[in-house]
């Protein structure tokens, strides 16, 4: 009973959130919220860990349902920015596909780390793969922005033809 009323509380708002304040974002703006949504993960999983009353839970899943429902849709608005109107459904079907797929890699991978390297060797693996992954994104964020870029400023990793090509088309 507890568990479905965690999913009710989480699905409404997840619906409200979207439904009243994700819809009405301006234009080019999604970063900055998706930003937003994705730092509010930090001390939502912080304060789930520690949570020690109902209330507290309830506060986290809160801070979690706002980043789920902020997050996947203005990343979404983002990507379908990039590409000819020819090329926006490979485009957003592998962005979405890379999504499924990591999450459904990332616990497999994570537990086999686990439990081969122990608890103490996982937490030290953790720490420096998000170091490298965080340096990554600085080199990749001060990078100059590729000549020919939809819209002259925007930055990418991969061109839309480069995606073409790995899908085969």
């Amino acid at each position: 009973m507890q568990q479905g009323k965690m999913f009710f509380f989480i699905g409404t708002v997840m619906a409200l959130v979207q439904g009243g304040y994700v819809r009405r974002i301006q234009s080019g703006k999604q970063l900055r919220i998706a930003t937003i949504g994705m730092s509010l993960l930090i001390p939502a999983f912080v304060i789930m860990a520690f949570a020690h009353s109902a209330v507290l839970m309830y506060l986290a899943l809160m801070l979690f349902a706002f980043a789920s429902a902020t997050v996947v849709p203005c990343l979404t608005t983002l990507i379908s920015e990039y590409g000819g109107s020819d090329q926006k459904g490979v485009i957003l079907g592998v962005f979405r596909s890379l999504g499924a797929l990591a999450r459904a890699i990332g616990p497999v991978v994570s537990s086999v780390v686990y439990w081969s390297c122990g608890d103490k060797n996982f937490n030290e693996i953790l720490h420096k793969t998000s170091k490298a992954l965080g340096q990554s994104q600085i080199v990749n964020y001060m990078a100059p922005t590729p000549q020919g870029a939809v819209g002259g400023t925007k930055r990418y990793l991969m061109e839309p033809s480069a995606l073409l090509r790995l899908k085969g088309l």
